[in-house]
């Protein structure tokens, strides 16, 4: 459950039987791949990132920046 109470924005929520779902898919920020750093699983991808790992290759994702300059300076 770290990929929901790490995103910012308030996307994820959980249903009835624990599960994770997308839930304010408009309020996920293009370039903010924050929750598929964090979440133990690596089960959140982002298939057009630029960074293979986030993008769904086999990898470690723990190590990775985000620029939050970048991410909150455009919107």
């Amino acid at each position: 459950m770290e990929c929901i109470d790490f995103c910012l924005f308030g996307v994820y929520g959980v249903d009835a039987l624990d599960r994770i779902l997308v839930e304010q898919q408009d309020s996920c920020k293009k370039g903010c791949p924050a929750c598929s750093r964090v979440c133990p699983a690596n089960a959140i991808i982002f298939p057009h990132h630029k960074t293979a790992a986030i993008a769904g290759a086999d990898g470690e994702v723990g190590g990775l920046k985000i620029d939050l300059t970048r991410l909150f300076g455009g919107d």
